[in-house]
Protein backbone atom coordinates (compact mmCIF):
# COMPACT_ATOMS: atom_id res chain seq x y z
CA UNK A 1 0.00 0.00 0.00
CA UNK A 2 1.60 3.19 -1.26
CA UNK A 3 0.63 6.09 1.09
CA UNK A 4 0.00 9.65 -0.28
CA UNK A 5 2.88 11.87 1.09
CA UNK A 6 3.79 15.60 0.43
CA UNK A 7 7.20 16.03 -1.25
CA UNK A 8 7.94 18.29 1.46
CA UNK A 9 7.50 15.40 4.06
CA UNK A 10 9.43 13.36 2.12
CA UNK A 11 12.37 15.54 1.84
CA UNK A 12 12.87 16.09 5.77
CA UNK A 13 13.08 12.56 5.77
CA UNK A 14 15.66 11.89 2.63
CA UNK A 15 17.77 14.72 4.12
CA UNK A 16 18.17 12.66 7.25
CA UNK A 17 19.15 9.54 5.40
CA UNK A 18 21.43 11.49 2.88
CA UNK A 19 23.76 13.52 5.72
CA UNK A 20 24.78 9.74 7.07
CA UNK A 21 27.20 9.48 3.60
CA UNK A 22 27.88 12.93 2.12
CA UNK A 23 30.22 15.75 3.06
CA UNK A 24 28.46 18.64 4.83
CA UNK A 25 29.51 20.65 1.82
CA UNK A 26 28.10 18.51 -0.49
CA UNK A 27 24.79 18.39 1.75
CA UNK A 28 24.56 22.24 1.68
CA UNK A 29 24.60 22.20 -1.86
CA UNK A 30 21.28 20.01 -1.98
CA UNK A 31 19.98 22.03 0.64
CA UNK A 32 19.71 25.00 -0.83
CA UNK A 33 18.60 24.19 -4.48
CA UNK A 34 16.18 22.16 -2.34
CA UNK A 35 15.45 25.07 -0.18
CA UNK A 36 15.56 27.57 -3.14
CA UNK A 37 13.93 26.06 -6.06
CA UNK A 38 12.23 21.86 -5.23
CA UNK A 39 10.18 22.62 -2.15
CA UNK A 40 8.72 26.39 -3.58
CA UNK A 41 7.14 24.32 -6.46
CA UNK A 42 6.62 20.98 -5.51
CA UNK A 43 6.69 20.64 -1.64
CA UNK A 44 2.82 20.21 -1.66
CA UNK A 45 2.78 18.02 -4.11
CA UNK A 46 1.82 14.03 -3.56
CA UNK A 47 2.83 13.08 -6.86
CA UNK A 48 5.39 14.30 -9.79
CA UNK A 49 4.57 13.66 -13.02
CA UNK A 50 7.02 14.06 -15.67
CA UNK A 51 5.28 17.01 -16.85
CA UNK A 52 5.45 18.83 -14.06
CA UNK A 53 8.89 18.83 -13.93
CA UNK A 54 9.19 19.63 -17.74
CA UNK A 55 7.53 22.68 -17.43
CA UNK A 56 9.41 23.09 -13.92
CA UNK A 57 12.31 23.26 -16.34
CA UNK A 58 10.64 25.50 -18.92
CA UNK A 59 9.84 28.14 -16.24
CA UNK A 60 13.73 27.87 -14.99
CA UNK A 61 15.43 28.21 -18.15
CA UNK A 62 13.14 31.50 -18.72
CA UNK A 63 14.35 32.57 -15.68
CA UNK A 64 17.70 32.60 -16.51
CA UNK A 65 19.06 29.27 -15.08
CA UNK A 66 21.69 27.68 -17.36
CA UNK A 67 21.31 24.10 -18.35
CA UNK A 68 23.83 22.84 -15.77
CA UNK A 69 22.69 24.51 -12.70
CA UNK A 70 19.03 23.33 -14.19
CA UNK A 71 20.31 19.61 -14.45
CA UNK A 72 21.71 19.86 -10.75
CA UNK A 73 18.13 20.28 -9.35
CA UNK A 74 17.21 17.49 -11.22
CA UNK A 75 19.21 15.22 -10.17
CA UNK A 76 18.50 15.81 -6.21
CA UNK A 77 15.03 16.04 -7.32
CA UNK A 78 15.51 12.52 -8.53
CA UNK A 79 17.48 11.36 -5.52
CA UNK A 80 14.09 12.19 -3.39
CA UNK A 81 11.58 11.13 -5.72
CA UNK A 82 13.74 7.36 -5.87
CA UNK A 83 13.88 7.66 -1.93
CA UNK A 84 10.28 8.50 -1.92
CA UNK A 85 9.12 5.39 -4.14
CA UNK A 86 11.49 2.68 -2.65
CA UNK A 87 9.78 3.61 1.06
CA UNK A 88 6.58 3.30 -0.60
CA UNK A 89 5.56 7.20 -0.06
CA UNK A 90 4.91 7.80 -3.77
CA UNK A 91 4.12 5.90 -6.53
CA UNK A 92 7.13 5.66 -9.29
CA UNK A 93 6.87 8.22 -12.69
CA UNK A 94 9.36 7.89 -15.89
CA UNK A 95 11.25 11.24 -16.00
CA UNK A 96 12.85 11.98 -19.22
CA UNK A 97 13.23 15.53 -19.78
CA UNK A 98 14.34 17.41 -22.71
CA UNK A 99 16.10 20.42 -23.16
CA UNK A 100 16.07 22.86 -25.98
CA UNK A 101 19.78 23.35 -27.40
CA UNK A 102 21.49 26.31 -25.80
CA UNK A 103 21.30 28.90 -27.75
CA UNK A 104 24.29 31.09 -25.87
CA UNK A 105 28.44 30.10 -26.82
CA UNK A 106 29.74 31.29 -23.61
CA UNK A 107 33.75 31.99 -23.86
CA UNK A 108 35.49 31.62 -20.74
CA UNK A 109 37.95 35.05 -20.00
CA UNK A 110 41.34 33.86 -19.39
CA UNK A 111 44.36 35.35 -18.58
CA UNK A 112 46.99 36.17 -21.03
CA UNK A 113 50.66 34.78 -20.15
CA UNK A 114 51.47 38.45 -20.49
CA UNK A 115 49.20 39.39 -17.79
CA UNK A 116 50.04 36.48 -15.65
CA UNK A 117 53.86 37.63 -16.19
CA UNK A 118 52.95 41.31 -14.84
CA UNK A 119 51.05 40.09 -12.03
CA UNK A 120 54.05 37.33 -10.67
CA UNK A 121 56.09 40.40 -11.36
CA UNK A 122 54.32 42.93 -9.90
CA UNK A 123 54.19 40.28 -6.95
CA UNK A 124 57.55 39.75 -6.43
CA UNK A 125 58.42 43.14 -6.13
CA UNK A 126 55.33 43.92 -3.19
CA UNK A 127 55.47 41.15 -0.93
CA UNK A 128 52.46 40.66 1.52
CA UNK A 129 51.47 37.25 2.65
CA UNK A 130 47.92 37.63 0.42
CA UNK A 131 49.95 38.54 -3.17
CA UNK A 132 52.03 35.29 -2.16
CA UNK A 133 48.71 33.39 -1.86
CA UNK A 134 48.04 34.41 -5.89
CA UNK A 135 51.38 33.83 -6.40
CA UNK A 136 50.85 30.28 -5.63
CA UNK A 137 47.56 30.33 -7.28
CA UNK A 138 49.26 31.32 -10.33
CA UNK A 139 52.11 28.70 -10.13
CA UNK A 140 49.56 25.89 -9.04
CA UNK A 141 46.43 26.07 -10.47
CA UNK A 142 44.88 25.51 -7.24
CA UNK A 143 41.47 26.30 -6.12
CA UNK A 144 41.21 29.67 -3.77
CA UNK A 145 39.52 27.63 -1.13
CA UNK A 146 42.98 25.62 -1.32
CA UNK A 147 44.90 28.56 -1.54
CA UNK A 148 43.24 29.95 2.10
CA UNK A 149 43.59 26.46 3.51
CA UNK A 150 47.58 26.20 2.97
CA UNK A 151 49.73 26.07 6.12
CA UNK A 152 53.41 26.80 5.82
CA UNK A 153 53.73 23.11 7.16
CA UNK A 154 51.86 22.27 3.87
CA UNK A 155 54.78 23.89 1.59
CA UNK A 156 57.35 21.66 1.78
CA UNK A 157 60.41 23.60 0.37
CA UNK A 158 63.08 20.79 0.91
CA UNK A 159 61.62 18.45 -1.76
CA UNK A 160 59.61 21.76 -3.53
CA UNK A 161 56.24 19.67 -2.91
CA UNK A 162 52.84 21.69 -2.28
CA UNK A 163 50.65 19.17 -0.11
CA UNK A 164 46.97 20.26 -0.79
CA UNK A 165 44.90 18.42 1.54
CA UNK A 166 42.19 20.52 2.99
CA UNK A 167 39.64 23.41 2.02
CA UNK A 168 37.91 26.09 3.23
CA UNK A 169 34.09 27.60 2.67
CA UNK A 170 31.50 29.12 3.09
CA UNK A 171 28.12 26.72 3.15
CA UNK A 172 24.77 27.09 3.96
CA UNK A 173 23.33 25.97 6.90
CA UNK A 174 19.37 25.35 7.63
CA UNK A 175 18.80 24.67 11.25
CA UNK A 176 15.48 23.91 13.26
CA UNK A 177 15.16 27.18 14.42
CA UNK A 178 17.34 29.77 11.77
CA UNK A 179 18.99 29.74 8.33
CA UNK A 180 22.80 30.68 8.21
CA UNK A 181 26.09 29.80 6.30
CA UNK A 182 28.84 28.50 8.45
CA UNK A 183 32.85 29.02 7.57
CA UNK A 184 34.30 25.37 7.11
CA UNK A 185 37.62 23.90 7.12
CA UNK A 186 36.82 20.40 5.07
CA UNK A 187 38.90 18.12 2.90
CA UNK A 188 39.08 19.15 -1.20
CA UNK A 189 36.55 18.47 -3.51
CA UNK A 190 37.54 14.62 -4.45
CA UNK A 191 39.36 12.44 -3.58
CA UNK A 192 42.01 13.13 -6.37
CA UNK A 193 41.74 16.45 -4.92
CA UNK A 194 44.24 15.21 -2.12
CA UNK A 195 47.50 15.65 -4.18
CA UNK A 196 51.42 16.93 -4.12
CA UNK A 197 52.42 19.56 -6.72
CA UNK A 198 55.44 20.64 -7.46
CA UNK A 199 56.93 24.01 -7.22
CA UNK A 200 58.09 26.10 -9.93
CA UNK A 201 61.90 27.28 -9.53
CA UNK A 202 60.57 31.06 -8.85
CA UNK A 203 58.23 29.81 -6.19
CA UNK A 204 60.83 28.00 -4.23
CA UNK A 205 63.19 30.73 -4.59
CA UNK A 206 60.48 33.13 -2.84
CA UNK A 207 59.66 30.73 -0.39
CA UNK A 208 63.04 29.25 1.37
CA UNK A 209 63.75 32.50 3.06
CA UNK A 210 60.48 33.06 4.47
CA UNK A 211 59.80 28.84 6.10
CA UNK A 212 63.03 29.47 7.80
CA UNK A 213 61.16 32.39 10.30
CA UNK A 214 57.60 31.38 10.11
CA UNK A 215 55.11 28.52 12.25
CA UNK A 216 54.21 26.06 10.48
CA UNK A 217 50.99 25.88 11.81
CA UNK A 218 50.04 29.36 10.61
CA UNK A 219 47.90 30.04 7.78
CA UNK A 220 49.70 30.93 4.46
CA UNK A 221 47.47 33.83 3.74
CA UNK A 222 47.62 35.53 7.19
CA UNK A 223 50.56 34.23 8.59
CA UNK A 224 48.68 33.51 11.75
CA UNK A 225 46.70 30.74 13.75
CA UNK A 226 43.26 32.39 12.05
CA UNK A 227 42.38 31.67 7.93
CA UNK A 228 40.47 34.06 5.85
CA UNK A 229 37.73 32.43 4.35
CA UNK A 230 37.39 32.21 0.55
CA UNK A 231 36.21 35.81 -0.70
CA UNK A 232 37.36 37.18 -3.87
CA UNK A 233 37.22 40.70 -2.62
CA UNK A 234 40.09 39.57 1.00
CA UNK A 235 40.75 36.21 -1.32
CA UNK A 236 37.26 35.03 -0.86
CA UNK A 237 34.49 33.80 -3.76
CA UNK A 238 30.86 34.94 -2.74
CA UNK A 239 27.84 35.76 -4.53
CA UNK A 240 27.98 38.94 -4.77
CA UNK A 241 24.81 41.48 -5.00
CA UNK A 242 27.49 43.31 -8.42
CA UNK A 243 27.58 41.11 -11.04
CA UNK A 244 30.90 39.61 -12.68
CA UNK A 245 32.53 41.51 -15.69
CA UNK A 246 32.77 38.13 -16.65
CA UNK A 247 29.33 38.02 -16.79
CA UNK A 248 28.25 41.41 -18.43
CA UNK A 249 30.61 39.75 -21.55
CA UNK A 250 31.53 43.43 -22.44
CA UNK A 251 35.58 43.58 -22.34
CA UNK A 252 34.96 42.91 -26.17
CA UNK A 253 33.14 46.25 -26.79
CA UNK A 254 35.26 47.89 -24.78
CA UNK A 255 38.57 47.03 -27.27
CA UNK A 256 36.90 47.66 -30.03
CA UNK A 257 36.14 50.87 -28.73
CA UNK A 258 39.85 51.30 -27.92
CA UNK A 259 40.08 50.53 -31.69
CA UNK A 260 38.25 53.04 -32.52
CA UNK A 261 40.36 55.59 -30.48
CA UNK A 262 43.37 54.66 -32.24
CA UNK A 263 42.11 55.48 -35.58
CA UNK A 264 41.24 58.74 -34.20
CA UNK A 265 37.84 57.89 -34.34
CA UNK A 266 35.77 58.59 -30.93
CA UNK A 267 33.96 56.36 -28.88
CA UNK A 268 31.47 58.75 -27.45
CA UNK A 269 29.95 61.80 -29.28
CA UNK A 270 31.25 63.95 -26.23
CA UNK A 271 34.71 64.99 -26.46
CA UNK A 272 35.10 64.91 -22.75
CA UNK A 273 34.68 61.26 -22.26
CA UNK A 274 37.30 60.57 -25.43
CA UNK A 275 39.58 62.51 -23.48
CA UNK A 276 38.80 61.00 -20.03
CA UNK A 277 39.41 57.39 -22.09
CA UNK A 278 42.41 57.77 -23.15
CA UNK A 279 43.31 59.64 -20.13
CA UNK A 280 42.37 56.34 -18.41
CA UNK A 281 44.35 54.35 -20.84
CA UNK A 282 47.62 55.96 -20.09
CA UNK A 283 47.05 55.76 -16.17
CA UNK A 284 46.60 52.19 -16.50
CA UNK A 285 49.38 51.74 -18.97
CA UNK A 286 51.94 53.58 -17.00
CA UNK A 287 51.37 52.24 -13.20
CA UNK A 288 52.25 48.89 -12.62
CA UNK A 289 49.91 48.58 -9.61
CA UNK A 290 47.07 48.92 -11.98
CA UNK A 291 48.14 46.29 -14.80
CA UNK A 292 45.45 43.89 -14.09
CA UNK A 293 43.01 46.10 -14.45
CA UNK A 294 40.44 46.72 -17.41
CA UNK A 295 37.97 49.31 -18.69
CA UNK A 296 34.23 49.26 -19.42
CA UNK A 297 32.93 51.95 -21.34
CA UNK A 298 29.06 52.81 -21.36
CA UNK A 299 28.23 49.88 -18.61
CA UNK A 300 24.33 49.48 -18.34
CA UNK A 301 23.60 50.27 -14.67
CA UNK A 302 20.71 47.16 -15.10
CA UNK A 303 23.36 44.62 -16.16
CA UNK A 304 25.56 45.45 -13.02
CA UNK A 305 23.67 45.17 -10.52
CA UNK A 306 22.54 41.99 -9.38
CA UNK A 307 20.31 41.91 -6.19
CA UNK A 308 17.94 44.26 -6.55
CA UNK A 309 16.24 44.11 -3.05
CA UNK A 310 18.16 47.12 -1.92
CA UNK A 311 15.89 49.59 -4.11
CA UNK A 312 13.24 51.24 -3.78
CA UNK A 313 10.36 51.41 -6.37
CA UNK A 314 11.42 54.23 -8.13
CA UNK A 315 15.52 53.44 -7.58
CA UNK A 316 14.20 49.98 -9.56
CA UNK A 317 12.90 52.22 -12.10
CA UNK A 318 16.39 54.20 -12.58
CA UNK A 319 18.13 51.18 -12.98
CA UNK A 320 16.03 49.09 -15.25
CA UNK A 321 15.79 52.32 -17.81
CA UNK A 322 18.42 50.73 -20.78
CA UNK A 323 19.69 54.76 -20.97
CA UNK A 324 21.11 54.95 -17.66
CA UNK A 325 24.93 53.91 -17.64
CA UNK A 326 28.54 54.42 -16.27
CA UNK A 327 30.64 56.41 -18.33
CA UNK A 328 33.44 54.22 -17.41
CA UNK A 329 33.97 51.21 -15.21
CA UNK A 330 37.50 50.32 -14.18
CA UNK A 331 37.58 46.83 -13.43
CA UNK A 332 40.00 44.11 -11.83
CA UNK A 333 40.73 41.29 -14.69
CA UNK A 334 41.68 38.38 -12.66
CA UNK A 335 38.75 38.37 -9.86
CA UNK A 336 36.62 40.23 -12.82
CA UNK A 337 35.15 42.44 -9.99
CA UNK A 338 34.08 46.01 -10.79
CA UNK A 339 36.98 48.29 -9.17
CA UNK A 340 35.84 51.89 -9.48
CA UNK A 341 32.58 53.39 -11.64
CA UNK A 342 33.87 57.08 -13.29
CA UNK A 343 31.31 59.80 -14.60
CA UNK A 344 32.40 62.70 -16.43
CA UNK A 345 30.45 65.42 -15.88
CA UNK A 346 29.44 68.64 -18.35
CA UNK A 347 29.04 71.57 -16.01
CA UNK A 348 26.31 72.52 -17.56
CA UNK A 349 24.35 69.67 -18.18
CA UNK A 350 25.44 68.00 -14.59
CA UNK A 351 25.07 71.48 -12.46
CA UNK A 352 22.93 71.55 -9.12
CA UNK A 353 19.59 72.39 -9.46
CA UNK A 354 19.23 70.37 -12.61
CA UNK A 355 17.11 67.30 -13.42
CA UNK A 356 20.57 65.79 -14.54
CA UNK A 357 21.56 66.53 -10.89
CA UNK A 358 18.79 64.95 -9.40
CA UNK A 359 19.49 61.54 -11.23
CA UNK A 360 23.48 62.03 -10.91
CA UNK A 361 22.38 61.93 -6.58
CA UNK A 362 20.18 58.73 -7.48
CA UNK A 363 22.65 56.75 -9.14
CA UNK A 364 25.70 57.98 -6.38
CA UNK A 365 22.81 57.06 -3.59
CA UNK A 366 22.37 53.57 -5.56
CA UNK A 367 26.38 52.56 -6.06
CA UNK A 368 26.89 53.57 -2.49
CA UNK A 369 24.33 51.22 -1.40
CA UNK A 370 26.43 48.29 -3.24
CA UNK A 371 29.70 49.27 -1.94
CA UNK A 372 31.13 50.45 -5.33
CA UNK A 373 33.01 53.50 -5.13
CA UNK A 374 32.29 56.16 -7.67
CA UNK A 375 34.53 59.41 -9.05
CA UNK A 376 32.95 62.29 -10.80
CA UNK A 377 35.27 64.47 -12.89
CA UNK A 378 33.83 67.66 -13.61
CA UNK A 379 34.81 69.76 -17.29
CA UNK A 380 35.98 72.61 -15.03
CA UNK A 381 37.65 70.63 -12.89
CA UNK A 382 41.68 70.13 -12.89
CA UNK A 383 44.57 67.61 -12.35
CA UNK A 384 42.26 64.76 -13.27
CA UNK A 385 45.55 62.45 -13.54
CA UNK A 386 46.16 62.52 -9.88
CA UNK A 387 42.47 62.15 -9.10
CA UNK A 388 41.96 59.24 -10.82
CA UNK A 389 45.36 57.48 -9.73
CA UNK A 390 44.34 58.52 -6.20
CA UNK A 391 41.13 57.17 -5.83
CA UNK A 392 42.83 53.66 -7.24
CA UNK A 393 45.88 53.97 -4.67
CA UNK A 394 43.11 54.36 -2.12
CA UNK A 395 41.14 51.37 -3.34
CA UNK A 396 43.98 48.71 -4.50
CA UNK A 397 46.97 49.77 -1.90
Amino acid sequence: MIAETRLSEIVALWKEDKKQYVKRSTFAAYTLLIENHILPVFGETTLVEEQDVQTFVFRKLNEGLSHKTIKDILIVLKMILRFGVKNQMMEYRQIDIKFPPERDNHSIDILSRSHQKQIMEYIQSHFTFKNLGIYICLSAGMRIGEICALTWDDLDVENGIIHVQKTIQRIYIVGESRKHTEVILDTPKTKNSIREIPMTKDLLKMLRPIKKIVNGCFYVLTNEQTPTEPRYNNCTITQSRICSVFDLLYEQYAKARQAFLKKHLPISRFDSENLTFGLLERILAEDAHFCHLGIICHQPLWQLIRDWSLLDDDERRYVSNRATHLDFLIYNRVSKQPVLAIETDGYKFHKQGTRQAERDEKKDRILAQYGLPLLRLSTIGTDEKAKIRARLHEILI
